[in-house]
């Protein structure tokens, strides 16, 4: 995935957002929140545990449940920074 957000200089391990491209379409093919499938150019977050998910789709879901939605690994505010 092309990574659009990188982590800060304060050690803290912060979210990455992506954008699909037709290579990684075949890999992981639905969001695990809305089920929809990935299309290129879908904005994509990247949690400290790799999973990844609709960047729309993820962030309700963090607003509601510090924890990700797949493994359920905490993700605490501090490792988050919501980036465009």
């Amino acid at each position: 995935m092309r990574t659009e957000g990188e982590g800060n200089d304060e050690g803290q391990v912060v979210l990455k957002s992506n954008v699909v491209n037709e290579e990684e379409e075949e890999e992981e093919d639905t969001c695990g929140i809305c089920h929809a499938e990935y299309e290129e150019g879908d904005q994509l977050k990247v949690l400290p545990c790799t999973h990844f998910f609709h960047k729309r789709c993820v962030d309700e879901w963090l607003q509601r449940t510090p924890a990700c939605p797949q493994c359920k690994m905490e993700v605490k505010p501090a490792m988050v920074e919501f980036s465009m």
